[in-house]
């Protein structure tokens, strides 16, 4: 049975809300203060730990167990992504041009597609997996900060130079 969720999140926030109808039922909420980041999606709960710098990667790990269950390796080109969680290898990519739609998928072509921009979109699966969705979101939203992370580095000495002069 296909599910559609929605979600959202405020201009400064650092929390995605998941809803389902109206009804939130998850959330994945940054920590300011160290590098992990919190997910819940129907009483599932999840730790996400990026590590590594020319090697990302991200540790998942289930907060039930305290055990890592899962790891995502980025592609340094910040389009594409594979997960491996309790075993089984997942590919996250985007799919189209303006990285407003990705999905995920495996070798049996089971799907997870995503469709949104900077504040909201919706997820719809024909699988009923709470982590993939949770790490569908986890990844773009890393994406996007890795994009942020890196404009502010091209454009500080320009903006320095304008500045001292």
């Amino acid at each position: 049975m296909k599910s559609i969720l929605r979600w959202e999140k405020g201009i400064f926030s650092k929390i995605y809300r998941i809803f389902d109808n109206a009804i939130e039922i998850g959330f994945i909420q940054d920590n300011i203060f160290s590098k992990s980041t919190k997910a819940k999606l129907n009483n599932k709960e999840f730790t996400f730990i990026p590590y590594g710098f020319i090697d990302k990667n991200t540790d998942i790990i289930d907060n039930q167990t305290n055990l890592v269950i899962g790891k995502i390796k980025y592609n340094n080109w910040m389009n594409k992504a594979e997960i491996t969680v309790n075993g089984k290898t997942y590919h996250w990519k985007y799919s189209n041009l303006w990285n407003s739609k990705w999905q995920i998928t495996d070798l049996r072509g089971t799907e997870i597609n995503f469709h949104g921009g900077s504040f909201s979109g919706r997820v719809e699966s024909n699988i009923s997996d709470e982590l993939l969705i949770l790490i569908g979101l986890f990844i773009a939203n890393y994406y996007i900060q890795m994009t942020v992370i890196l404009i502010f580095i091209v454009l500080l000495p320009v903006w320095i130079t304008l500045i001292s002069s």
